[in-house]
């Protein structure tokens, strides 16, 4: 069977970044010229302090908006599988890594206890795709990678919250395509 199956980085993810990013933004905008929020009384003698800063906020912000805008309108790929090999995102612009697909064990979901307690209980839920290689010289053991994939003692998870797809429908599509 020949084919690839693609995960790209979730688009509601890069508009809350984006979000962030105009907060930073708006706060040292505000800080160094506006006056809105952050009123000017409360400042005492030196203005050298509070320009850097608001010098700072402003790059901050407008940095994470350009790079996720791009980002929003071509998504990185943070996981490509095909019958030869299974590639994933490393690096802050998702340089993809290649391991050979005969080295690939299993695919499944991972789950861990909820973020959310109720009455002292946590539920157990569904946090990603996980992908597990098999120990040879020809894999590394772990290495550095992008935002929302962890690749660490053989194995390569990509984490919900960053994934534009649900877990159950990567698996299933990952173990069609190579039968695993």
């Amino acid at each position: 069977m020949t084919g690839n199956y693609e995960v790209r980085i979730s688009r509601l993810f890069l508009v809350a970044l984006i979000a962030v990013g105009l907060i930073f933004l708006a706060v040292g905008v505000d800080i160094g010229f506006g006056h809105w929020i952050f009123d000017e009384a409360l400042e005492s003698g030196n203005e050298l302090p509070k320009l850097l800063f608001a010098i700072f906020l402003i790059l901050i912000g407008s940095v994470i908006v350009a790079s996720q805008t791009f980002f929003l309108i071509i998504p990185p790929l943070m996981l490509r599988v095909t019958t030869d090999f299974v590639s994933f995102g490393t690096g802050f612009l998702y340089s993809q890594f290649k391991i050979p697909a005969n080295k690939m064990i299993s695919v499944d979901v991972f789950t861990g206890a909820s973020d959310m307690e109720i009455m002292g209980k946590r539920k157990i839920a569904v946090k990603g795709v996980e992908l597990r290689f098999s120990r040879d010289e020809s894999v590394p053991k772990s290495m550095g990678t992008s935002a929302g994939v962890t690749f660490s003692d053989y194995t390569l998870r990509l984490h919900k919250p960053y994934i534009s797809k649900r877990p159950d429908r990567i698996v299933s599509e990952i173990r069609r395509l190579v039968e695993k």
